[in-house]
């Protein structure tokens, strides 16, 4: 059968009131002849014997103008697929449609003893478009028609009324009543065009997951007075396209400029389907009115078989044998073949548009090219280089669709079951990395596993979709074999087999590469040509060859990334496991030869969490430690704590059963410094005591500094300042003796933010200073960052505002180079101190709600509750008390979550400030 016309199942027969034909055209919903029906909203009864008994259906809608209605089945029936719509062509003199109709007319009835039996006839016939009856209807001719008629006045038609007219598979009119006495014989129909801007039945269709947009009903053949306009694309396929309109209008305004074009892009991105609106839009059938010529290419092309295909399209005749006598070549034949097609364009001299569709070598689409000036070409292919012989600059690269667009592709496809399950379906549209050929397969499977209506059975079907090897085995039948050339006659369409084809192109080198690369994560992501060469151990042309094919795509940084379904296709292929471990090293390099360059670290930040995830799962404990060492600054200054607690944790354990402690001293350390800032300080205590431990035993002098710097912090924040000074001191003992610069400097801002917190500021400036005087002889931004932070607060708190200013003036210079995110909020709390010492609150309460904002988004506890207290300060002397109090209470439930003994001392005596404030006794003694 033709596409989506199934008459058995589709036709009903009205029963009451009147009776007559009905077919339904997806979901519950029947397209009839208004005249059939009363009112909207009345009800009507219908049957069918393939499906169900006589049943009451509902009246939803009468067009004003047409002989048109739509009645509505109720639920207990099973909806059924939509069928598609269209829109004839422009008449032209002599131009035929081959039509199809099923119905049940009277003459079709058989009589017994038990009255009259209805049968249903399936009617064939051809339209003529010139020609219609004097009340606009169109006139059928049918193959099929009565033996006699019935009556003088009668039509012969009667009882088929209501039956849809379908050509090539689209629904295209309703026969209508013969209200004409004159024409009792005559079949005629209502045509769907005139209602197609009624709102309401756009709605209705809508709403029934019907595409109320109809399609163009292509000629299937002419007169021998018309001139032959040649058309021969596929089929359109059963789904609007969509995510594409601006696209297809700038391709349309080239094209009409007499510019050719070159569309590439990945296996499965559409440029079928784009070509296919795009030979079927009226717009540009008018303006090519010599025809569209479509070359179906593939692996196999056969030159000289589509020029053939041309010929028989324009209605010329091949060469004789006498043309062809004496020619030896298969070149010169094409050739002979090119200027037969090219002398009958030429003698028209009409606009034609010739397509290429999936170009896999540049000799056979270049053999397609004519001379004729009246030709436009546009050709697609996956190969940049193809595109490039093809169309010089004018190539234009075809990309996924937006998350919206897939949505809607998927809708249209499965139905309801995107806005039931809309997270699971936006997750499985980002699995496929918003592909619409994967989103159209993954609909299909959603549409047929939904005809049950049961949810555990579509649950199930979502599951499934979870899976990357079904995604990729997902199959359907192909539409036509001209939709995918590069498959072979009889392949189930699947997007395994459409990525097989370019990898089965691939040398071996090539396909080595390919499964490789397939361990960096999919794009947005990217990868610098260094990693990949370092990762495949394939020398370059490698590269350029998956690029030149399709498969690997490249930015204007010369950074490649691969699409999520080509990643996943080319992960089941690996099978050198190596590559994990050479990843590994690679990054580990990297970071340590840029550990103080954040923006290359940041570039490169989704590729050394997966080469750490990598280095974990095989194992290769000393590779991870070496690069996380290096990169955990950078967690830290970005506020990346989770992330940083979560992989050193699972260092730690991969190291649980290995006897390599003294390994594991760095790790420790920095699991410390990390829990601190989440708040987790009996853990962090935890692991710097360990840390101090260990490091002691194997002599790492550099981790016993840092890890009681650190623990002598979380004792300062639990209340002991004498225990932290002992810590602090001993640390810079060590130091100095180990004439480790940096450590001086961390240390000497540690002790000075001691001494300020006792507002001792003389001493705090001369460590400050001490640590910054190492920092610059160290040359450590990070560092000399973190002191002029607390220069400027020293000044600012000491009075010096336009000192701390200029501190703050050279450190936010740093925080925006390094991006450093937990400095950052240092910076804003100095800001509103400078700007509140000032007297102006407005600026001092600006700079805390922004730093606030920005200690919430890393998750940085301590500094959140400062911030609060600083920001109640504010409110509080702006009268601002309901404000003020809030933010105490919140800063206090923080405090008091993480134990911060310290911090909660001091919010209880602001609050009770702030409640003698509003002169509120009683709730300060509570």
């Amino acid at each position: 059968m033709i596409r989506q016309f199934e008459p058995t199942l589709r036709a009903l027969e009205i029963r009451y009131p009147k009776f007559g034909s009905a077919y339904r055209i997806g979901g519950r919903l029947v397209l009839t002849a208004a005249h059939l029906l009363a009112e909207v909203g009345s009800t009507c009864r219908v049957r069918t014997s393939l499906s169900f008994d006589e049943v009451e259906a509902k009246v939803v809608w009468k067009a004003s103008q047409s002989d048109i209605a739509l009645i509505e089945l109720p639920e207990i029936i099973a909806p059924c697929a939509a069928v598609v719509f269209g829109r004839l062509p422009e008449s032209i003199m002599g131009e035929t449609l081959e039509f199809d109709m099923y119905g049940y007319p009277r003459w079709g009835w058989t009589q017994s003893e038990e009255g009259a039996t209805v049968g249903g006839r399936h009617v064939k016939g051809t339209i003529y478009l010139s020609d219609t009856s004097p009340d606009d209807l169109l006139v059928l001719e049918a193959l099929r028609v009565p033996s006699e008629a019935l009556s003088e006045s009668e039509s012969d038609w009667k009882g088929n009324s209501g039956a849809a007219i379908v050509c090539h598979g689209l629904v295209i009119a309703v026969q209508r009543q013969h209200q004409n006495p004159k024409r009792p014989a005559s079949l005629e129909a209502s045509p769907l065009w005139t209602i197609y801007s009624d709102k309401l039945w756009c709605s209705l269709l809508t709403q029934h997951d019907i595409n109320p947009e109809p399609a163009i009903v292509r000629v299937q053949k002419q007169t021998k007075e018309q001139s032959t306009k040649a058309f021969n694309p596929p089929q359109k396929p059963p789904y609007k396209l969509v995510g594409r309109t601006d696209f297809l209008r700038s391709l349309k305004a080239e094209l009409f400029s007499g510019n050719s074009i070159a569309l590439k892009g990945l296996p499965g991105v559409g440029k079928t389907a784009l070509l296919l609106e795009l030979a079927y839009e009226p717009d540009v059938q008018r303006y090519f009115n010599g025809g569209v010529l479509w070359a179906k290419l593939g692996r196999d092309a056969d030159a000289m078989a589509i020029l053939l295909e041309w010929i028989t399209a324009l209605g010329i005749s091949q060469p004789n044998r006498n043309e062809l006598a004496g020619i030896t070549t298969r070149e010169k034949t094409i050739e002979i073949l090119k200027q037969r097609i090219q002398e009958r364009i030429n003698v028209d001299n009409n606009p034609f548009l010739l397509v290429i569709d999936d170009a896999w070598e540049s000799e056979t689409a270049l053999a397609l090219k004519l001379g004729s000036t009246n030709c436009t070409y546009i050709i697609t292919t996956r190969s940049s280089l193809i595109a490039l012989d093809f169309a010089g600059k004018s190539v234009k690269e075809i990309n996924e669709l937006s998350e919206d667009s897939s949505l809607e592709l998927l809708r249209q496809i499965s139905g309801r079951i995107v806005e039931t399950y809309q997270e699971k379906a936006k997750l499985l549209a980002k699995a496929v990395g918003y592909l619409p050929l994967a989103l159209i397969l993954m609909g299909r499977y959603l549409q047929k596993e939904s005809d049950s209506r049961s949810p555990n059975r579509i649950e199930k079907a979502l599951k499934n979709l979870q899976k990357t090897e079904m995604r990729l085995r997902l199959e359907q039948p192909q539409v036509s074999p001209g939709t995918n050339p590069s498959l072979r006659a009889g392949t189930p369409l699947s997007l395994l087999a459409v990525i097989e084809i370019s990898y089965e192109a691939l040398d071996d080198e090539a396909k080595v590469a390919f499964c490789a690369l397939s361990i960096f994560p999919p794009k947005p992501n990217s990868f610098s040509e260094e990693a990949a060469l370092a990762v495949s151990l394939t020398p370059d042309v490698s590269l350029y060859k998956l690029y030149d094919s399709g498969l690997l795509e490249s930015d204007e940084s010369g950074r490649y990334r691969l699409h999520q379904t080509i990643s996943d296709y080319s992960r089941e292929k690996l099978i050198d496991q190596s590559v994990y471990e050479r990843m590994a090293v690679f990054y580990a390099e990297h970071v340590e030869s840029n550990k103080r360059n954040y923006d290359l670290i940041d570039q490169e930040y989704i590729n050394i969490v997966a080469s750490l995830e990598a280095a974990n799962q095989k194992k290769m404990h000393f590779i991870s430690i070496r690069q996380m060492k290096a990169f955990y600054p950078f967690l830290e200054a970005r506020g990346l704590y989770e992330k940083a607690e979560n992989i050193l944790n699972e260092i730690k354990e991969q190291f649980g059963n290995l006897d390599q402690e003294c390994n594991l001293t760095q790790i420790l350390l920095n699991l410390g410094r990390v829990r601190h800032r989440l708040g987790k300080y009996s853990r962090s205590k935890e692991d710097l005591q360990r840390a101090i431990d260990l490091s002691e035993k194997c002599n790492d002098s550099e981790t016993i500094i840092y890890s009681k710097l650190n623990l002598g912090v979380l004792e300062e924040i639990q209340g002991d300042d004498g225990e932290a000074e002992r810590l602090y001191k001993e640390a810079l003992i060590l130091a100095k003796l180990n004439g480790n610069d940096e450590a001086v400097s961390i240390v000497c801002r540690t002790i000075g933010s001691l001494l300020l917190n006792s507002k001792k500021y003389l001493e705090a400036k001369g460590y400050f200073d001490d640590g910054l005087v190492s920092a610059e002889k160290n040359r450590d931004e990070q560092v000399i960052c973190g002191i002029l932070i607390n220069l400027g607060w020293v000044s600012a708190i000491s009075g010096n505002v336009e000192d701390a200013k200029e501190y703050y003036r050279k450190s936010i210079t740093i925080v925006r180079k390094l991006k450093h995110y937990d400095f950052a909020t240092y910076v804003r709390q100095g800001m509103g101190e400078i700007a509140k010492r000032k007297g102006d609150y407005k600026q001092a309460e600006y700079h805390y709600k922004k730093g606030l904002a920005l200690a919430n988004r890393i998750g940085f506890h301590e500094r959140k509750i400062i911030l609060l207290q600083n920001l109640s300060s504010v409110l509080t002397i702006q009268q601002k008390y309901l404000q003020a109090d809030k933010c105490l209470r919140e800063a206090l439930l923080i405090a008091s979550n993480i134990e911060h003994y310290e911090l909660v001392d001091h919010i209880i005596k602001d609050i009770a400030r702030l409640l003698n404030a509003q002169d509120d006794y009683q709730r300060m003694e509570d």
